[in-house]
Order: structure tokens, then C-alpha cells, then sequence
């Protein structure tokens, strides 16, 4: 596989689910974890949510500059 579409889907995967979770199911956690009182992320939503600035930067500096 080329390292290009790799990371195209990669930044769209941890894009998209960073968008789902903060659409969809953080609203629902913040009002759980109101009434339980903890208010943790998935582990995989902070990775997401961690990685997609950087994949982001990588991507548009690899795709306008060196390319």
C-alpha cells in the first residue's frame, strides 16, 4: 500500500471518529458522568482525538510542500 493513501485514511479514520464521538456521544457522557461523577473518555477517542492534528499537519505538509 502507498504511504500516501495510508495516511489519507488514517487522518480520515481519527477525523471521523473524533467528529462521531464529539457529535454524538460526548453530550451523553457529560450528562452520565454528571449524575456518576467520573467523565473519561474511550481510549481510542483520545487517541483519536490526540493524533489528528498531527497526522493532519503531516499530511498537508507532505502533500503540498514535497510532493
Amino acid at each position: 500500500m502507498d504511504f500516501s493513501l495510508f495516511l489519507v485514511l488514517v487522518t480520515g479514520a481519527s477525523g471521523l471518529i473524533w467528529a462521531v464521538d464529539a457529535l454524538l456521544f460526548a453530550p451523553v457522557r457529560a450528562r452520565v458522568s454528571k449524575e456518576v461523577g467520573l467523565r473519561r473518555e474511550p481510549v481510542l477517542v483520545e487517541y483519536a482525538r490526540s493524533f489528528f492534528p498531527i497526522l493532519l499537519l503531516v499530511l498537508v505538509i507532505r502533500s503540498f510542500l514535497f510532493e
